[in-house]
């Protein structure tokens, strides 16, 4: 990595550092092709829109974004993007059907570069039906708008909804020179060809 993209890094969040060096290490990521990124962080969009042939952001919450937009049921064409992410947003939204509508709108071949806070030490992801009010939701998920507390099941969780995995870890290698958390994990999903 160039040392002007390493003075970006201190500015950047924990779990943002890995998502800003994998795609260097990545030779299919030099172009992202068309893009939708979901709930888009300042910290990421400026390499992303770099990156990608055109750049769209999407939020269910009004204004900051493109067009607004529902991770559950996304108002854009059946196959029409290259690439998406979806940083730490699956664990606030009903992830069967994102991840649906995420298979959806993607070209074959195209890749869904998702993130989110997983409990490794347990199996099933916890959730409460019927759960809503922050206060409830805090005492449960640790934060307020969270739906659901991810466990290691959240792999299966993606291939269920139709989606080959590749799991890209920060490992010592990728983790010592520059600062990822060792064991942040990437969940690189591919829409089949």
């Amino acid at each position: 990595m160039r040392t002007s993209g390493l003075h970006a890094l201190c500015a950047v969040k924990q779990r943002h550092r890995f998502l800003k060096l994998f795609p260097d290490e990545d030779p299919r990521f030099a172009s992202l092709g068309d893009m939708v990124h979901f709930a888009p962080e300042p910290e990421l969009t400026g390499l992303l829109r770099s990156r990608a042939a055109s750049y769209r952001t999407a939020d269910i919450a009004p204004g900051g974004t493109d067009p607004q937009r529902d991770l559950e049921a996304i108002a854009l064409p059946h196959a029409s993007a290259q690439t998406v992410m979806a940083n730490h947003a699956l664990e606030h939204v009903d992830d069967s059907k994102a991840l649906r509508e995420l298979l959806r709108i993607l070209r074959p071949g195209g890749h869904a570069i998702l993130t989110m806070p997983v409990i490794d030490a347990v199996e099933s992801s916890y959730e409460v039906t019927g759960l809503r009010g922050a206060p409830a939701q805090f005492r449960h998920f640790g934060h307020e708008d969270h739906v659901r507390a991810f466990g290691r099941d959240i792999a299966s969780r993606i291939t269920a909804a139709g989606f080959p995995l590749e799991l890209i870890v920060a490992d010592g290698a990728r983790a010592a020179p520059y600062p990822p958390e060792r064991g942040d994990t990437i969940y690189l999903a591919t829409r089949p060809a």
